[in-house]
Parts: structure tokens; sequence; C-alpha cells
């Protein structure tokens, strides 16, 4: 994607920010003006050059954003606290880390999780093993970005 064509979708992105932040500030009682964004801006046009300035920081927040977690795993250990059972899809238990190891080479971002009681989703299903007060040993990945993380189960080290 050249940088032409970026500029004009961060353009455009913002134009729909603009107006959808004029509608939000605009208060029900007070639709007596009908440009609510002179009131919210303070003047009743936005200068091209104020624009292109807003593009230019959205597409800035949107590169930012878009970071997420490199490929990690580590080994976690600790006890099950709760199982939600479902029938399909993907399942949740929540894990108390007690103790957490490097995983081969990969990258640990397992101490962020010590002590805590966290939510492990499962993709490859939870084993009927798994019961309240199982202590376990098991690989996690840790997914997602800046903005919010979640664990997911990679492998069963020891159960029980």
């Amino acid at each position: 994607m050249n940088k032409r064509t970026m500029y004009f979708q961060a353009f455009i992105l913002s134009f729909f920010a603009q107006g959808i932040g004029c509608i939000c500030l605009a208060e029900t009682s007070k639709l007596q003006n009908h440009n609510p964004c002179q009131k919210a801006f303070g003047k009743e046009d936005i200068s091209p050059q104020h624009q292109i300035e807003q593009s230019r920081n959205i597409k800035d927040d949107l590169v930012r954003s878009a970071a997420a977690i490199i490929e990690n795993r580590f080994i976690a250990k600790g006890r099950i606290i709760h199982i939600k059972p479902v029938l399909k899809d993907i399942q949740k238990f929540t894990l108390q880390i007690e103790e957490v190891g490097q995983h081969k080479d990969y990258p640990n971002f397992g101490s962020n999780y010590l002590g805590k009681h966290v939510d492990v989703f499962s993709e490859i299903g939870i084993p009927s093993s798994f019961q309240v007060g199982t202590e376990v040993s098991m690989v996690l990945r840790v997914s997602g970005d800046e903005h919010g993380q979640a664990l997911f189960l990679v492998e069963i080290i020891e159960n029980g």
C-alpha cells in the first residue's frame, strides 16, 4: 500500500470520526444550533491543514495499535480454580499460577501472571481429568496486543 492510499484512507476515517464525535458531543436538549461542530470546536469550519494533521495523527495511532505480541510460550504450574463447561468452540478455565518457567527458546511473558488468578482459553479442549483444585503444569501462550491479552493452552505437561 503506497503512502497516498494510506493518507487518503486516514483522511476518510478522520472525516467520519469527526462527524461521529460532533454528533456525540451535541446535547439533545440544546439542538438549537444546527452545527454541533461549531460549538464543539469553537469555529464553523475546520481548515484543510487541520484535517490533514488529524489524518496523520489517526494514521499514526492505527499503525501503533496494530502491534501484536511476538510468538511466545511459558510453562505455568498452578491450581485449577474454576472450569466453565462448554460443549463446543473455545473452552475456558481459571488457573491460579504459582510458578512460571521458560519453555524451550521462546520469550517468556509469564512473570506478569505469577500469583494471579487468570482465565485460560483452550482451543484443544479441556481434559476430563481437569477438576477444581487439581494441580497442573502446562504450556501457555499470551495472545493479544497492548490493549488486551488472553492466555491460551498450548500443551499439558503434568495433570494431577
